[in-house]
C-alpha cells in the first residue's frame, strides 16, 4: 500500500514529469481539469452552495488531517489562511526528493480555477519553504488585507522569515 509520504514524492514526481513532457501549460491544464474540475467536483459543489462555511470545513479538516502549521480566519465577505509549515514540502525537502520547481503552485493551480468558477478570487504567495498564505474574496471585492489586519500575529506575512522578495504571485490575481 502507498503511504502518504510516498504520495506526496510521487505527486511531486508526477508534476515534473508532466513538465518536462508536456510543458508547463499542460502541467496547470492537468491540475484545472484533474483536479480542480474532476477530482474535488464535490468540494465545489459545497462552495458553490455553502460558500465561506464550507471553505471552512474543507480547510479546516485538511489542516487537521495533514498535520499543518496553519491560521484559518473568515467572515462572509472573505476567507483567509495562513500556512507556517507545509508538511508535504517540508517531506520533499527533509527527504531532498524535490523534483518540481515550484510544489507549492500545484495548491493554486486547482484552488484558484475552482473558486473562480464559484465567484470569488484571492491572492496567494508563497515562499518555497512551506509557508503561504491564501485570501479569498468575493468577485468585485477588491479589498486585500495588510499584514496582520485580519489574523493578527497568525498572519504569516509577520513572520521573521518571511521575505516578499523570495515570494512567487505569478498565478494571483490583482
Amino acid at each position: 500500500m502507498l503511504g502518504v509520504n510516498d504520495f506526496i514524492g510521487y505527486y511531486d514526481w508526477t508534476f515534473e514529469f508532466i513538465r518536462r513532457n508536456f510543458g508547463e501549460d499542460d502541467l496547470r491544464k492537468y491540475w484545472e481539469q484533474a483536479i480542480a474540475k474532476e477530482a474535488i467536483k464535490e468540494l465545489y459543489d459545497t462552495i458553490a452552495e455553502d460558500e465561506v462555511l464550507a471553505m471552512v470545513r474543507h480547510w479546516a479538516y485538511s489542516a487537521i488531517g495533514e498535520e499543518c502549521d496553519a491560521h484559518i480566519c473568515f467572515s462572509g465577505d472573505y476567507f483567509r489562511y495562513d500556512m507556517h509549515s507545509c508538511p508535504s514540502l517540508g517531506f520533499i525537502l527533509n527527504a531532498n526528493r524535490k523534483f518540481y520547481h515550484d510544489y507549492c503552485s500545484h495548491c493554486v493551480g486547482w484552488i484558484r480555477p475552482m473558486m473562480e468558477r464559484a465567484g470569488w478570487h484571492f491572492r496567494h504567495q508563497h515562499n518555497h519553504k512551506g509557508q503561504c498564505w491564501f485570501e479569498y474574496r468575493r468577485k468585485g471585492d477588491t479589498e486585500w488585507s495588510k499584514p496582520g489586519e485580519l489574523s493578527g500575529q497568525k498572519d504569516v506575512r509577520l513572520r521573521s522569515d518571511w521575505n516578499e522578495d523570495e515570494c512567487d504571485t505569478s498565478q494571483s490575481e490583482d
